[in-house]
């Protein structure tokens, strides 16, 4: 019984990357280009309801960290744990971000944080996936670490192009908006990949329960 609940989440995560994800993220700015031109009031004007998007998956992690820690052994509680964690710091880091664009400034943030979060986030879902996978013998729970590990390890590599990226002072804005572009088209389909694993390891779960 505990377990049903994340067919909702995953239906509801799966409905999030299909209508916004990363790709349409990435691409914003070409897009941006191509609709509004140098109208800068629209621009900001829709990047802001844009920005609140970016609370939806952070809740929903949260709540599969909260519902994977009442299952099973006490390594997948470790593991929803991590998930949990990686899901506060991944909000506030999204508030922040929204505040951002609201022209709200809380706090000033050094230039490593970007470095910091980056490697936070890896860290917490690949050791989240690590424990899933060397400790549950359920195949849907498997499905569920093999998508972490898809979905760490492809936005962290796409980090780190990114980051290669834009040490380049002679690039434009354009050039980078460019680039950036292209690691998404690289990358998404792997978050959209890892994003179906989670659908379909949540719909199985029930019937294989821990």
């Amino acid at each position: 019984n505990k377990t049903k609940s994340l067919q909702t989440v995953s239906t509801i995560l799966l409905a999030w990357i299909i209508c916004f994800s990363y790709f349409m993220g990435f691409l914003w700015p070409i897009i941006n280009n191509m609709i509004f031109g140098d109208d800068i009031e629209k621009y900001r004007l829709f990047t802001r309801i844009y920005s609140l998007t970016y609370l939806v998956p952070p809740i929903l992690w949260l709540l599969i960290g909260i519902t994977i820690s009442q299952l099973g052994k006490q390594t997948i509680k470790y593991a929803g744990l991590f998930i949990m964690t990686y899901a506060v710091f991944s909000l506030l880091n999204d508030i922040l971000s929204i505040l951002f664009n609201y022209d709200i400034h809380l706090i000033n943030m050094p230039s490593s944080y970007i470095h910091i979060h980056s490697i936070i986030d890896f860290v917490l879902l690949f050791s989240a996936g690590c424990l899933i996978n060397r400790r549950s013998n359920n195949g849907a729970l498997r499905y569920f670490s093999f998508a972490i590990f898809i979905y760490s390890v492809s936005n962290f590599l796409a980090y780190i192009v990114n980051h290669i990226v834009f040490d380049f002072e002679k690039l434009t804005l354009a050039d980078m908006s460019f680039i950036t572009a292209i690691t998404s088209f690289s990358v998404s389909p792997f978050c959209y990949v890892a994003y179906i694993l989670i659908f379909r390891a949540f719909h199985k779960l029930p019937k294989y329960p821990m």
